[in-house]
């Protein structure tokens, strides 16, 4: 019994619910191009538009690895922007002053320099405006690592999307407020 409520559960409509987002070609084949969970959902011109958050992620981490160790993209359906939280790369904090964490004026002038490569990188890349994260929120314990042993990242070194956003909900919510409304 148990397993004829299974089968109906995961066939339901006939389909066999994965989780992967597809695309079916000209020749009419199947290419896996996302994961759902991967997508954000955002408000735009008064309408809802989906982002992909792990190509965007890719494309900023191969472009940008110079600075960005980790990157996380969050976006909310209430929002029409994104937020980037990254972790730098170790330079940053090792050529700062004798403080493990960086000052302020250090974080608010990185951030713009994050916000301005972004944009060139997203430019570049023909992504939308609203793809391209509008604010930054940059780990400052140099310390802190995005780990599986913290619980930040899978056995796969994926990103744990629901434990990152507990982490620093509160950060992205100053971000979005420093922002205004969008």
């Amino acid at each position: 019994m148990n397993l004829v409520f299974l089968l109906i559960i995961i066939l339901q409509g006939g389909f066999f619910h994965t989780g992967d987002i597809g695309e079916i070609d000209s020749e009419g084949k199947l290419h896996i191009i996302d994961r759902k969970k991967n997508m954000i959902e955002l408000y735009v011109k008064g309408r809802s538009v989906w982002v992909s958050a792990g190509a965007i992620e890719n494309l900023f981490l191969s472009a940008l690895s110079d600075k960005i160790r980790h990157i996380f993209l969050h976006g909310e359906r209430t929002q029409s922007c994104c937020i980037a939280v990254v972790v730098l790369q170790p330079h940053y904090f090792t050529s700062s002053s004798s403080s493990s964490s960086l000052n302020t004026s250090t974080l608010h002038n990185l951030q713009q320099v994050l916000l301005e490569a972004m944009k060139e990188v997203g430019g570049e890349a023909g992504l939308d405006d609203y793809a391209i994260p509008q604010g930054v929120v940059i780990e400052n314990d140099p310390t802190l690592e995005w780990t599986v042993q913290r619980g930040l990242l899978t056995a796969t070194n994926k990103l744990c999307r629901g434990r990152l956003l507990l982490h620093y909900k509160l950060a992205i919510d100053l971000a979005y407020t420093q922002l205004g409304s969008h």
